[in-house]
C-alpha cells in the first residue's frame, strides 16, 4: 500500500461506530455486523449475486450503504467511522484491513485464514468470535478504549516496514545487490503493485507497463 493515500482527517465528524468496506458477496459475511447500530457499508455487488445483496440489505436496514467510492476518496469514508471491520473467514490480500489502520481506525476482526492478523498492531486490533453479538461487543470495546488515531497509524507504519524490507531484499536478490533500491522506493513503487486498482497511464509507461 502507498501509505500517503490514507490519512487521518480530524476535521471529519465520527458519524458511524463501524465501517465495512467490502464487496457484498457471501464470503465477506456482512450479516455479522447486524447488531451494530451506526454502521457504514461501502461496496459494490455482482448482478449474479443480486439475491444475496437484497438479503443483506434487508438484514441491515439501518446501515448507510454506498455502492462505490473512488479510491482517492476512500480515506474520507473511513475517517467518518470509529472502527474498521474485517469479517471474512478466509481471504488472501485484504488491503482494507491495513487501510483502516493507516486512517487511524482500530480494527475488529473475526478469526480467519489468509494472514491479515500477522501485521495487525496487537493493541489496536481485536479478534472476536464469528457471531453478531461478539462483533458488536468488540466494536463497543474498541470505542470505549478511545485510542489515539495517530498512535494507530504510527503502529501500522511500524508493522509495515519489516514487510517492505523483505520485499526490497527479494528484489535485490533478483536484480543484483542494488544498495540504492530502498532509497528509490518512491520512484519505483506502484500502489498495490497495480492489483485491483487503476494505475494511470503515465505511471504504467514510466515502469514499462502497457
Amino acid at each position: 500500500l502507498d501509505e500517503r493515500r490514507y490519512r487521518i482527517l480530524p476535521h471529519l465528524a465520527k458519524k458511524y461506530d463501524a465501517i465495512y468496506v467490502a464487496r457484498i458477496t457471501p464470503f465477506k459475511r456482512h450479516e455479522l455486523a447486524s447488531q451494530i447500530n451506526l454502521l457504514r457499508l461501502v461496496g459494490d455487488y455482482s448482478p449474479a449475486e443480486s439475491e444475496h445483496f437484497r438479503h443483506i440489505m434487508a438484514l441491515l436496514p439501518h446501515a448507510a450503504w454506498k455502492q462505490r467510492v473512488a479510491s482517492k476518496h476512500i480515506c474520507r469514508e473511513m475517517n467518518t467511522a470509529r472502527v474498521g471491520l474485517c469479517l471474512s473467514a478466509e481471504e488472501g490480500a485484504m488491503f482494507v484491513s491495513a487501510e483502516y489502520l493507516l486512517c487511524g481506525l482500530p480494527v475488529v476482526s473475526t478469526r480467519n485464514r489468509g494472514g491479515r492478523d500477522t501485521i495487525f498492531p496487537s493493541e489496536f486490533a481485536m479478534t472476536v468470535e464469528d457471531n453478531p453479538e461478539a462483533v458488536a461487543n468488540g466494536v463497543a470495546e474498541m470505542i470505549r478504549r478511545n485510542v489515539n488515531p495517530r498512535q494507530v497509524r504510527a503502529a501500522m507504519l511500524q508493522e509495515m516496514q519489516p514487510q517492505r524490507a523483505v520485499f526490497v531484499d527479494l528484489i535485490n536478490k533478483i536484480v543484483g545487490e542494488d544498495k540504492e533500491f530502498g532509497q528509490r522506493w518512491p520512484e519505483v513503487f506502484i500502489h498495490k503493485m497495480g492489483l485491483r486498482c487503476r494505475v494511470p497511464l503515465h505511471i504504467r509507461l514510466r515502469h514499462g507497463l502497457k
